[in-house]
């Protein structure tokens, strides 16, 4: 189960330290003269009121990972044996760990004494798979690198990639981007929706991409779907952006499922699913070239703009978001003739889902967006712009009350949440 996020204030870290939730980072060791033995390392800490750091869960190891792009050398952590059993320098005992296949296989234990002799290492290693893994090395003969670790000031403010990303936002990382969807998608769904933001299911090309996606399951605490799926069948997987496979993150014994998809667990593991699952997250990644060639296609095509506003199209039909005009019921639905299509009308959830995806980019500047629906009092139903009977609905508690149901009544769908709500 992934750790509880620390309710209280995070607090911030000094200038040159990196910040993750309420601990504070450093790595050391860019200056080859600076990398040191593990017992010099640890002091080197003590210096700054810090330690090596504790390692103590995925979400941490994960956010360490995905520091280390620019890395090239091994770094000290604060795991440390001198009898048999490793511990961490505040005798923490060793609830978590990451070591690479076939470690700890260090160095025998000393017969006696208290001197550590078998000191942990995170890996950067020439292998992406164990980029990041641990490894124990000999505390008194070799040098490397090294994180320092404290905990945050509570008097500085907490730098804005404190948390673990968040849904609905644009997220940069390396050279790519890549936004967030925390919505109930099947696969294809997930990447229609991702497709409709000139963007694609996310592509994996690297250990590091992989630690970063890893916080954000964990941090969403939800799987997410990926753009890695089996050819028809067969249990071939391939990038729907058409990138070569390098780096896989398989759970071991995947993939399992024949012509399936793939998300990334809350742990970080890749797993083979049926495509019509629906899963309650996915991730989409946008290339900083031009936009990726379209597994989805459409008949037909939509204008070109309106306004100041592009059409954006989806399924058989093609949406223009005017979220910067606070128009009322009537104007709204005079604006919408005049650019010959009608207020927004929604059939299915999927349909809701793309809408409310869209609406959240735009929170900021208003609550929501009109429905064009009303009550028809001769038949006693709602029904949409063009009297069809609305049969799929999304309202939000506590429902819709009679007193919402008369011919002066119209309705909205909220951008946070996707729900309709009543209107005045």
């Amino acid at each position: 189960q992934p750790p509880d996020l620390p309710t209280t204030a995070l607090g911030g870290c000094p200038s040159g330290w990196i910040q993750f939730l309420n601990k504070c980072f450093q790595v050391q060791g860019q200056d080859p003269q600076s990398r040191v033995k593990w017992s010099e390392a640890q002091f080197s800490c003590e210096q700054q009121e810090a330690q090596l750091v504790t390692i103590t869960n995925p979400l941490e190891q994960a956010f360490i990972t995905a520091s280390l792009p620019n890395v090239t050398f091994d770094l000290w952590i604060g795991l440390h044996a001198s009898q048999k059993d490793f511990q961490w320098v505040e005798q923490e005992p060793l609830m978590y760990a990451n070591w690479a296949p076939g470690e700890p296989s260090g160095p025998s234990p000393a017969p006696s004494g208290n001197k550590p002799t078998s000191c942990a290492v995170v890996l950067h290693s020439p292998s992406a798979h164990f980029t990041g893994r641990w490894d124990d090395r000999s505390c008194t003969e070799e040098t490397h690198g090294f994180i320092c670790q404290k905990g945050t000031d509570p008097s500085l403010s907490p730098s804005p990639a404190a948390l673990p990303p968040a849904p609905g936002t644009e997220l940069s990382y390396l050279n790519g981007t890549f936004r967030l969807l925390q919505k109930p998608l099947r696969w294809h769904d997930a990447l229609l929706l991702c497709e409709s933001r000139n963007a694609s299911l996310a592509y994996v090309p690297d250990p590091y991409t992989q630690a970063f996606l890893t916080q954000a399951a964990r941090g969403l605490r939800t799987p997410l779907w990926i753009g890695l799926a089996g050819e028809e069948g067969s249990r071939r997987y391939s990038w729907v952006s058409e990138e070569p496979l390098n780096y896989v993150g398989w759970q071991d014994g995947e993939p399992q499922q024949p012509g399936g998809c793939t998300y990334v667990d809350v742990d970080g593991a890749w797993h083979t699913t049926s495509c019509d699952t629906k899963l309650q997250g996915a991730v989409c990644g946008v290339s900083s070239g031009p936009p990726p060639p379209r597994r989805i296609s459409y008949h037909g095509s939509c204008p070109q703009g309106l306004a100041d506003s592009a059409w954006i199209p989806f399924r058989e039909h093609c949406y223009s978001f005017h979220m910067e005009l606070l128009l009322g019921h009537k104007e709204a639905l005079q604006r919408c003739q005049r650019a010959g299509g009608a207020v927004l009308s929604i059939l299915d959830e999927m349909e809701n889902v793309f809408v409310w995806e869209h609406l959240q980019s735009y929170e900021g500047q208003s609550r929501g967006a009109w429905l064009g629906m009303n009550f028809n009092p001769k038949g006693g139903t709602l029904v949409w712009q063009d009297n069809t009977a609305v049969n799929y609905s999304n309202w939000g508690p506590p429902g819709l009350g009679p007193s919402m149901l008369s011919h002066n009544s119209c309705y909205w769908i909220q951008s946070n949440s996707g729900l309709w709500r009543p209107g005045a």
